[in-house]
């Protein structure tokens, strides 16, 4: 006890006195007192921190020294705490530096890099050796935190050359953290060097292997398979983390199989898959085994193999696993079954998994090879189908009815063996609970066969069976237990002969028609010459539409020459020549076959010398063009005769026709003349598509007239109201004048309702005029264009209902009515209530998703449709309706369907809901 009452006083003593044992009791003091639990505290923090380390994506360069996570930011707080507590009570202790580190460190891990930033600064101002060296690899860290990577290389460029006498371990650090700042500027190689002479001075041994990973990451970039796979290997087996080392192994298989080692790669992947510690990721590595057995030539098998990963009830495959297999399953389609169709499906189902883009690989396009391959698909359907109906339509009359009944029998064996399929089901099964997934099946066929199915004989000859097994030929009217029990009785047969006379048959049997009886529709069928080269000219534009689609999206230009070559030695359709002669000389020239390019386009200059095109192939080619005259008119004059004198042709088709040769193949002088004539032609379209629209037309002038009188007799009216508040005395007459002109006015038409010129055919007429007047506003027709476009204009009613009833209320009422008018026209767009509010994956990706109804498949219909929505914080459309007018034609339940199924913006942080108008900018084409 004396003792330590001797060392208290000693104490006392020397913090008053200024002996030469006052530094080293400072010191002590301040470790003991605060710096001690600074250090455990931080300690704590990074344990925490470093125990949630993030998922690798092989996919993305990984990082060398782990990034900070959410977890231990209380435990860093307390440090950044008792920390200051040493700079502020004890400035002069040796404990400052080390302090002021762990508190720059511990800002570093709770995201806060600006403070970070700061601290790491301020110790390398202080501080010389290690400690200054340290504090540069920091800084270099937070650059890389913050994505400021330009900065970040400037700096540390900058500091290695100023500092002389580095640490080894510490210089070996810092340029690999170079590295790490030169990949996320993507120079790869320097990155490469950068790693390959530094990693070796690395003291972590998990910091080494994640540097290796890296390293083998930038040889991949640059081409050098053979020794990423080096790289890979070099990843220690007794890291820390089992993430790093199995996705190592992983990349190592990988590199194998592009270098084309498939037997190597599917050794390593199949002992990984045979692992126990990988259970978890078995259906990812099945995957894998799969896509080397088809990289290896072996598509048959590999099929297998990924249909059998898809099967696998006791593992369900992950989505990211599901999309890639969808992928490499519709590859076999389409390069080794060359079943197109089927290629589209698998594309779109690879399309349809919800997946982090990041996770995929670089070459993942499954969402524009679907799109590509469906359109393939469809156009190919039509082709096939318009060239049956063409074989049809060119039989004689004997061996036509022979083939009809031969379908009719093969449809109505297919029919009935289906049912009777179905009736074996039904026997096995009376009552069965349908899961889920049948159930959203049946839901689209229902939507797609109709209202109870209406189109689908099939499903109505099912349903017909179905009611007859349980109430037999009960018929669908009253009474008809006594109808049944007198339908098999002898009746006798009452007829009338032609003289007048009446005729009884006694005991007759009125016999039922029993089954299903097929119908086939023969109305599509080319039967005259006129309609079989309409159709002709129909199938050449598919030959061209397909053409495209092999050329542009598909990267086949072998294909796509078939095609236009068929389009230039026909003359069905003369208006696509010029255009298939242009994108045939291209792909010559893209495959180096300069002396056919040369020739296709002389013939091009020599045939069509007025087209855009024939100019673009002179230019191109270095050719001459032909001396201009008014011979060169004839080509166009040549296609808008044949235009004008097929009867057959819908206006809508010929419309269409009109707008792609003023587009391609008509002067310039020639264009508004041709877009003019587009534009009657949709009108045409228009009036065929609604009955009794004459009368609508005269009824809808006639209220206009009328309307127009009432207008200027409410503005005159307003005016007196106005020059009434100024005279009191004048307010009571005035205010029954205006009752007077607002009773008689009671019968306002409803101009919206009213209005005839609605639908998609007055749309595209309306977008037709509107090109003409903005770019060809001298032409000739441009009066005329003025005109009807004034015509056709949705009425906007100068002055309401409510507006002239109010006046007749009280004089102070029309400031109330205007400023209601003011009100109501305030914007409600999306765009511009909530700025950043966008559809996820853009507009074109969902416009892209939409099938437009069959009868626009021919036509380019363009427009907006604007609908009302209501969307949650995290982009979901909770509501939606149908702000635009529109006819109900198709093309908004399409885009109903769409906004169903698909529709979702980007999470928003304007409230938990936003309801705004979104506008649409559609074209079936």
């Amino acid at each position: 006890m004396k003792k330590i009452l001797q060392i208290v006083c000693l104490a006392i003593i020397l913090s008053s006195c200024g002996t030469p044992l006052e530094k080293p009791w400072q010191n002590f003091n301040a470790y003991f007192n605060t710096f001690y639990n600074t250090k455990q505290h931080f300690r704590d923090g990074l344990e925490a921190n470093e125990r949630q380390r993030p998922e690798i994506n092989p996919q993305q360069p990984i990082q060398v020294f782990l990034p900070p996570t959410n977890a231990g930011r209380e435990e860093f707080a307390s440090a950044i705490e008792t920390g200051a507590s040493i700079l502020r009570d004890h400035p002069e202790s040796k404990y400052v530096e080390p302090a002021l580190f762990i508190i720059g460190k511990s800002y570093f891990y709770r995201s806060e890099n600006f403070a970070a930033l700061e601290k790491f600064q301020e110790l390398q101002a202080l501080s010389s050796g290690r400690a200054e060296q340290q504090a540069v690899f920091w800084q270099a860290r937070v650059y890389n935190k913050m994505g400021s990577y330009t900065e970040g290389l400037k700096f540390l460029e900058s500091e290695l050359g100023l500092i002389d006498e580095w640490d080894e371990q510490m210089l070996s650090q810092t340029r690999v953290m170079l590295a790490q700042l030169r990949v996320a500027d993507r120079n790869w190689a320097e990155a490469e060097v950068l790693l390959r002479e530094n990693i070796e001075g690395l003291d972590d041994r998990n910091v080494e292997s994640r540097a290796h990973f890296l390293h083998g990451q930038v040889l991949e970039e640059i081409g050098n398979y053979e020794q990423a796979r080096v790289a890979y290997g070099s990843v220690h087996e007794s890291v820390s983390s089992y993430d790093l080392l199995f996705n190592a192994k992983r990349k190592e298989a990988e590199v194998a199989r592009r270098i084309g080692e498939y037997n190597r790669a599917y050794d390593l992947y199949s002992s990984m898959e045979r692992s126990d510690k990988n259970i978890d990721s078995r259906t990812e590595l099945q995957y894998e085994l799969a896509r080397t057995v088809q990289l290896r030539g072996e598509p048959g098998t590999a099929l297998s193999m990924y249909q059998n990963i898809l099967r696998d009830e006791i593992r369900s495959p992950e989505p990211l696993t599901r999309a890639k297999v969808y992928y490499g399953i519709a590859e076999i389609q389409r390069f080794d079954k060359g079943n197109f169709e089927l290629a589209a499906a698998y594309y779109d189902s690879a399309a349809q998994e919800r997946v982090n883009r990041n996770r995929l690989p670089d070459n993942f396009d499954a969402r524009s090879l679907a799109n590509s391959f469906g359109e393939y698909a469809s156009v190919s359907q039509e082709i096939a189908h318009m060239d049956s109906l063409l074989y049809l339509g060119q039989l004689e009359p004997e061996k036509f009815d022979s083939v009809i009944a031969e379908i009719r029998r093969e449809r109505q064996q297919e029919l009935e063996e289906e049912i009777r399929r179905r009736q074996m089901q039904q026997d096995r099964s009376v009552n069965v609970q349908q899961g889920a997934e049948e159930s959203a099946a049946e839901a689209a066929e229902i939507t797609e066969d109709g209202f109870l199915n209406i189109r689908n004989q099939l499903r109505v000859a099912d349903a017909s069976l179905q009611f007859q097994a349980v109430w037999g030929d009960r018929p669908l009217a009253d009474n008809w237990r006594r109808e049944a029990s007198i339908s098999t009785a002898n009746l006798n047969r009452i007829t009338e002969t032609e003289d007048g006379e009446v005729e009884v048959e006694e005991n007759s049997v009125i016999e039922r028609q029993q089954g299903v009886q097929i119908a086939i529709d023969m109305s599509e069928i080319p039967f005259s010459v006129q309609e079989q080269d309409s159709m002709r000219a129909r199938m050449q534009s598919r030959y061209y539409k397909l053409g495209n689609i092999f050329f542009l999206s598909l990267n086949m230009p072998d294909s796509a020459k078939v095609y236009f070559e068929n389009i230039i030695d026909n003359s069905y359709s003369p208006e696509l020549i010029p255009r298939a002669l242009y994108t045939l000389s291209e792909i010559e020239i893209s495959e180096g076959n300069e002396q056919r390019a040369i020739q296709l386009g002389k013939r091009l200059i020599q045939e069509y010398p007025q087209t855009e095109f024939a100019e673009r192939t002179a230019s191109r080619l270095s050719l001459e063009m032909p001396s201009q005259n008014s011979g060169g008119d004839r080509y166009v004059e040549d296609i808008y005769a044949r235009l004008e004198n097929d009867g057959s042709t819908h206006p809508a088709e010929k419309a269409e026709s009109l707008r792609e040769l003023a587009e391609t193949g008509a002067l310039t002088r020639q264009q508004p003349l041709l877009l003019y004539e587009a534009a009657m032609e949709y009108m045409k379209a228009a009036r065929m598509e609604q009955p009794g629209i004459e009368e609508r037309i005269d009824e809808w002038y006639r209220m206009n007239e009328q309307w127009k009188r009432q207008q200027r007799d409410l503005e005159a009216m307003k005016d007196s109201a106005e020059m009434a508040m100024a005279d009191s005395s004048r307010i009571k007459p005035e205010l029954d004048t205006a009752t007077e002109i607002a009773d008689s006015s009671l019968q306002e038409p409803n101009f919206r309702e009213l209005f005839p010129f609605e639908g998609a055919y007055w749309d595209s007429t309306r977008s037709l005029l509107e090109t003409i007047e903005t770019r060809y506003a001298s032409s000739e027709v441009g009066p005329r264009v003025r005109v009807l476009r004034e015509t056709l204009q949705r009425p906007e009613p100068a002055i309401n209902e409510q507006e002239f009833r109010s006046i007749a209320d009280s004089v102070s009422a029309i400031e109330a009515a205007e400023s209601s008018a003011d009100s109501s026209a305030a914007t409600t767009s999306c765009s511009e209530l909530y700025p950043g509010l966008e559809i996820s994956g853009g507009d074109e990706q969902f416009l892209e998703g939409i099938t437009y109804p069959d009868w626009s498949g021919d036509l380019s219909i363009q427009g907006d449709l604007i609908y009302r929505l209501v969307i949650s914080s995290d982009g979901e459309v909770l509501e939606y309706e149908q702000v635009s007018r529109m006819d109900r034609s198709g093309i908004p339940q399409a885009f109903e369907e769409a906004i169903e199924n698909s529709l979702r913006f980007d999470p928003h942080d304007y409230g938990d809901i936003v309801e705004c108008n979104y506008t649409f900018q559609y074209s079936t084409r």
